[in-house]
């Protein structure tokens, strides 16, 4: 993700061919969208639509279903958002 969507996409590819239950990419894919998406809503609402979408595709088309969707997410070098920096902040001051 992030710098090399391509290299991602190939892994969540692959990732789908051998995995049919792909649960747990789809969990920490949903947070990572969440904690660093800007207030532009188009940076929540493509990857999660995949998500929702992925289990009504049929099984043989979900790997490139799931795939595409890293085009779309941002890499861990991308700084959390705003709401969440300051939610971690508050939470340090309890």
């Amino acid at each position: 993700m992030g710098s090399h969507p391509y290299e991602a996409a190939q892994k969540v590819f692959s990732l789908a061919q051998h995995t049919p239950d792909m649960d747990v990419f789809q969990q920490v894919a949903r947070r990572l969208v969440v904690a660093k998406a800007t207030v532009n809503a188009h940076d929540i609402k493509f990857p999660i639509a995949i998500f929702e979408d992925a289990e009504r595709v049929a099984p043989v088309w979900r790997p490139y279903l799931l795939a595409t969707s890293v085009y779309w997410m941002p890499g861990k070098e991308k700084p959390d958002s705003v709401a969440i920096q300051q939610a971690r902040e508050a939470a340090r001051t309890l």
